[in-house]
């Protein structure tokens, strides 16, 4: 029996009602990541502290993409986007255990500005970004992805279970930011592989443009 994540919150709802989701995004001609057009949610990123340089151009990618998906699917009767922002970068969330497996930055999404209730109650959406690009030095073979798709998988499952209680989130997504077209294949079929999954949802990104800005950080 296949485990996903079920709820009955309906942000998180809509989210993981398809397990695989796929969008494009083109990374604009520019020599550093600061000079992108980037919305408030990968702003806060760009300027939080961030245990890995190298990583931080590939997750303020990822906070645009993911935000703007969210908000995109959670509009109310009144035609109002939900209001998504960083709650917390991965050097500040707190887990029960110094070892365990970290997520690299968790969202708050203001519930009542979907469902218009009045409890106002905010959902926390952790995201782990992954990276499945071809280098100049190797391509990507499919042993590779399923290789880093397992890695994500077990360390989503250990840090749903480590976070603190005053970082839990209600949900995890995974994030792969990729030029392979052929991905969500892959990954399909990898699912049929697995009984238990530590993610809501896997969104995969098919960056074009100038992918050189994720590629060398």
């Amino acid at each position: 029996m296949k485990v996903f994540y079920k709820t009955t919150n309906h942000v998180l709802e809509t989210i993981s009602k398809t397990f695989v989701h796929t969008l494009k995004y083109t990374i604009q001609n520019s020599k550093h990541i600061r000079d992108l057009d980037l919305n408030l949610t990968a702003n806060q990123i760009l300027n939080s502290t961030n245990l890995s340089e190298s990583s931080l151009n590939s997750e303020v990618i990822s906070a645009h993409v993911i935000s703007n998906m969210i908000e995109g699917m959670h509009i109310n009767k009144e035609k109002e986007k939900a209001a998504v922002s960083l709650y917390k970068s991965e050097t500040d969330i707190v887990y029960n255990f110094g070892n365990c497996k970290k997520t690299d930055y968790v969202l708050n999404v203001s519930s009542s500005s979907i469902d218009n209730t009045k409890d106002n109650k905010n959902v926390r959406i952790a995201v782990e970004v992954k990276r499945c690009l071809d280098f100049a030095y190797s391509k990507m073979t499919t042993e590779h992805i399923c290789n880093i798709l397992d890695k994500a998988n077990t360390g989503a499952i250990e840090s749903n279970r480590g976070v603190s209680s005053m970082d839990k989130w209600d949900c995890q997504i995974l994030n792969i930011l990729t030029t392979n077209k052929d991905l969500e294949q892959i990954i399909n079929k990898w699912i049929i592989s697995k009984t238990k999954f530590g993610f809501a949802a896997i969104v995969i990104t098919l960056v074009d443009g100038n992918v050189d800005l994720i590629i060398k950080s």
